[in-house]
């Protein structure tokens, strides 16, 4: 029985997600199929709760990100710490909530080879500016931080 996977968010359809993770399952011989689905804000449980059990997980991009973290049942450190989850990964109990974002703009802070971190301006105030934050907390927790964003 081929396992399904999926990225959910509004606006959806320009994302590469469902190419490269395709890619990657016929490269380690897995029977999983890879979509995308557009889901608006306040959609995210409707969209979960008609899930069968084919449905092993979900890629979450704006603006569900945050509903993510409510919905799952425990969540990664990341996760608790922002409030943002892009990962959700069925288990027997439901759905666990994982930010994986934290750790990739650590990552790509870290390749590119920069290590003062002395000011740093974060544009928005949504899941991933979140992320972006407890990213430089982890890499300098000294760091001056300025938020510009339309919302508190």
């Amino acid at each position: 029985m081929t396992k399904k996977l999926a990225v959910l968010g509004s606006p959806i359809e320009h994302s590469k997600s469902p190419a490269i993770h395709t890619a990657a399952y016929r490269v380690l011989n897995l029977d999983w199929d890879y979509s995308r689905f557009e889901v608006r804000k306040g959609g995210l449980r409707n969209f979960v709760d008609s899930l069968d059990s084919q449905w092993l997980g979900l890629s979450l991009t704006m603006p569900l990100k945050e509903e993510g973290a409510k919905l799952a049942h425990t969540l990664d450190r990341s996760a608790a710490v922002t409030g943002a989850v892009n990962t959700l990964v069925r288990d027997e109990q439901g759905w666990l909530g994982y930010n994986t974002d934290v750790f990739g703009i650590v990552q790509a802070i870290s390749n590119a080879g920069i290590e003062a971190l002395d000011k740093v301006l974060v544009i928005g105030s949504g899941a991933t500016a979140m992320s972006s934050v407890a990213a430089l907390k982890q890499l300098a927790p000294e760091t001056k931080l300025q938020i510009w964003a339309r919302n508190e």
